[in-house]
């Protein structure tokens, strides 16, 4: 849903769509693989989530909807987002805080 009406509703600011496809393949390796229900799999496994651009999330912009800051990336994930992405879950992309991405 968010690649197709993405570009209308402007609410990711940048994606990272096929890294998060790789992932979500990983994760499925890694439940087929479980031995049984009883299995430690992270408690988070597959799950995808959003970040709002004001949030660090490594290789991704952090503007904060600030146009100076445009072209900032972040070069390691916050501690609350790499917590998500330890627990298992899976990275999606940046959403807008601004219109700044008009003009990205």
């Amino acid at each position: 849903m968010l690649e197709r009406f993405g570009p209308r509703i402007n609410a990711i600011a940048a994606d990272r769509f096929e890294l998060a496809r790789e992932e979500a393949l990983k994760a499925d390796q890694l439940v087929a693989a479980a031995p049984g229900r009883e299995a430690e799999l992270p408690p988070l496994l597959g799950v995808p989530f959003t970040v709002k651009e004001t949030i660090a999330l490594e290789g991704m912009p952090l503007s904060g909807g600030v146009p100076s800051r445009r072209a900032i990336t972040a070069p390691e994930s916050a501690p609350a987002v790499q917590r998500l992405v330890d627990a298992g879950a899976i990275a999606l992309g940046v959403t807008n805080v601004s219109e700044l991405t008009l003009w990205i």
